[in-house]
């Protein structure tokens, strides 16, 4: 077992490997009681890290968990100012039609039916 320790690393110093084990034991236990007692009996326990590809240090996500806020903000204010000089050309243009309507859903009608 101690030359299974560097390759086990957080597992096995942190618990992990002993809860998992114990859950697992009760799990048997509780579908199969007599089963499980023979299997424990002859078991022999290996350790063995979970397989993982190699960890890719990437600074992509660095530079954009950092920039990616600034770049959404940006994004808004440029809708924003077009939004802003469309309400500005049409005042100077006087292009707004304004309702003399008094009911909201006669000039609702009104303007649906003009399109």
């Amino acid at each position: 077992m101690e030359g299974w320790l560097p390759m086990l690393g957080g597992y096995y110093k942190e618990g992990f490997l002993g809860i998992q084990h114990a859950v697992d034991k009760a799990i048997m236990h509780h579908h199969a009681r007599n089963a499980s007692a023979d299997i424990f009996e002859r078991l022999n326990m290996l350790l063995q890290r979970f397989p993982h590809g190699p960890h890719i240090q990437d600074g992509f996500f660095l530079v954009l968990q950092n920039e990616f806020p600034l770049f959404l903000m940006l994004s808004f204010i440029c809708i924003e100012l077009i939004i802003i000089n469309t309400v500005l050309l049409e005042k100077e243009r006087k292009l707004k039609v304004t309702s003399s309507a008094s009911d909201g859903w006669l000039s609702w009608d009104r303007d649906l039916g003009s399109c």
